[in-house]
């Protein structure tokens, strides 16, 4: 797998690499989840890739996408350092290998992209 195919695959994941204001963020509550104000307290600690886990359907992706909001808006981080990606996504579960490389890639971009 080659780096056009996995930012290919990550694209979707990323709209705001493209479209910082972009509709993306229509369906995000104007609330903000308990768990927003945890997440931005441990990456101001200590920059590094967070991972959240848990049931499906309980709000994981709409708190990061408010994480990703006061990344850019507050923080005026740029759209291209922020990378989110779901593992639950098919393509990457056909094979060990696409999980291993793709593995490899989001290490490699967080290396490359210290906050």
């Amino acid at each position: 797998m080659d780096d056009k195919t996995i930012i290919k695959m990550l694209a979707p994941y990323n709209p705001w690499w493209t479209h910082k204001k972009g509709s993306w963020r229509e369906d995000i509550p104007p609330f903000k989840r308990v768990i927003v104000e945890r997440i931005l307290s441990d990456i101001e600690e200590l920059p590094q890739i967070i991972s959240v886990t848990g049931p499906r359907r309980v709000g994981k992706t709409t708190a990061l996408r408010q994480v990703i909001c006061h990344l850019l808006d507050m923080m005026k981080l740029s759209p291209e350092r922020i990378l989110y990606f779901s593992f639950d996504d098919p393509e990457v579960f056909a094979s060990q290998d696409v999980q291993r490389k793709m593995f490899d890639k989001l290490v490699e971009y967080a290396e490359a992209n210290p906050y």
